[in-house]
């Protein structure tokens, strides 16, 4: 190639391209954020609050919209859906909340825009990405039009969401299934609900004791028990066979559970176990103590017809005339 022909070109290239590049950058530095990358480690349930400034760079006045998208690991837009279709578990753009209405800049004015982003309590571990394009335009709509070119700030949001290990349990059902037992056994019924986001192995035992609140029996639930998942209901049944008496029973239930830090779960209930014979015999008392008065009542009646017959003067009057 001669040297006249590569210069011609390179004048070609300054007077096409140069006078794009100007205008681009004229465009970058019409507007400013500050700061420009917000990088923060959280956590589920972390609140983070902060503001930008927004700073008009331009001889004119300029009406500025802000526009949040999610980003990918690449920084490439992830497609833009219904907000009420976002996932809250992973979206930054769904925790992330400001001002959405316009912001209006005169030259050389700086503005702050508050941001306040509230990690769902359901966020997955990971890291995530998102941007927020403030560009300008006489409407929303073309303000976004604008900020898929330079004609915009942009903010970027990196938040490294760490692991938070939640173990949480309450007894959600614990309840003899007879309030009372003709048998010399009692079955309890047991339901634990995990409202934590691990699982949970708990164990324990059942401590029963007689009507004069003295000790009687220990029941072991640590082979009875099994794991129990995140948000669900363990349901369990507990089988006491070893009364050797009759009457009143007090059950008391101690549990433990967790790794990382032992909890504790109790609760109380109280039963009966009546055996068969045992009701029978109050049956027969309660039918005597129904029944006595009234026979009583009945042959007292009949003793006092007798003795007011044997009474009657007639029965004593002699007829002389035979």
């Amino acid at each position: 190639m001669s040297k006249r022909l590569k210069n011609s070109l390179l004048a070609v290239f300054f007077l096409l391209v140069a006078p794009l590049a100007a205008k681009a950058q004229d465009a970058t530095s019409s507007l400013s954020a500050n700061p420009a990358i917000i990088d923060e480690k959280v956590q589920a349930r972390s609140i983070i609050e902060q503001n930008v400034k927004i700073k008009n760079n331009s001889p004119a006045k300029l009406s500025i919209y802000g526009t949040i998208r999610d980003l990918d690991k690449e920084g490439a837009v992830i497609a833009m859906t219904d907000p009420s279709q976002l996932d809250r578990s992973t979206s930054v753009a769904s925790w992330t909340e400001f001002s959405h209405g316009v912001l209006e800049l005169m030259p050389g004015e700086e503005k702050e825009v508050a941001l306040k982003m509230s990690v769902n309590p359901l966020a997955k571990p990971g890291k995530y990405y998102a941007a927020i394009d403030f560009s300008s335009g006489s409407n929303r709509y073309e303000a976004e039009a604008n900020s898929n070119q330079l004609t915009m700030a942009r903010v970027l949001i990196n938040l490294d969401v760490s692991e938070v290990i939640i173990e949480r349990a309450e007894i959600a059902e614990f309840n003899p299934l007879k309030s009372v037992n003709i048998q010399n056994n009692a079955v309890l019924g047991l339901k634990i609900r995990n409202i934590g986001n691990r699982a949970i192995n708990p164990t324990g035992r059942i401590l029963l004791y007689d009507r004069n609140g003295n000790e009687i029996d220990e029941v072991s639930l640590d082979k009875q028990l099994g794991e129990v998942a995140s948000n669900q209901i363990g349901d369990y049944r507990v089988n006491w066979d070893s009364a050797k008496r009759f009457g009143k029973f007090k059950a008391k239930l101690e549990l433990e559970y967790g790794n990382s830090d032992k909890r504790d779960l109790q609760d109380t209930v109280y039963f009966y176990i009546l055996p068969v014979w045992f009701l029978g015999l109050i049956f027969g008392l309660i039918l005597f103590v129904a029944i006595a008065p009234f026979a009583l009542l009945r042959r007292i009646s009949r003793q006092a017809q007798t003795v007011q017959s044997t009474d009657n003067p007639r029965d004593h009057v002699i007829n002389l005339k035979k």
